[in-house]
């Protein structure tokens, strides 16, 4: 059995998107990610270095954010995906990013992927 740790509705602006007028500033992309995962020995310890800091996490998707261009969403989540299996503890890993407003008329688009560990 696994658990679930998960970082909800992350906002994070970035340059995102295939039309021109979305390459010139930052947009919001809205990143949540559920990581499958043994939290068992950290609700013993109470130790934060015996769980994935999702913190530091959530730093680091910023950043990748930031630093990156993108076109497609689907590119920044397999990149999201890949930062949390880095981690051997996360055997499973579903990173939804939405981006608000891509379609008028509509609240978002967003795409699901989930990736697991590969052995």
């Amino acid at each position: 059995m696994s658990d679930i740790l998960a970082i909800n509705g992350l906002r994070i602006k970035c340059i995102i998107g295939c039309n021109p007028e979305e390459r010139i500033k930052p947009q919001d992309v809205i990143v949540t990610v559920r990581l499958s995962c043994d939290c068992h020995t950290a609700g013993q310890s109470d130790r934060l270095e015996d769980t994935i800091n999702y913190a530091q996490l959530a730093k680091r998707f910023t950043q990748l954010a930031c630093d990156g261009y993108f076109h497609l969403i689907e590119t920044l989540a397999e990149k999201i995906a890949a930062i949390c299996l880095e981690d051997n503890r996360v055997q499973q890993v579903e990173v939804t990013v939405e981006k608000p407003g891509a379609i008028p008329q509509s609240d978002s688009a967003y795409v699901t992927i989930s990736r697991g560990q590969t052995n």
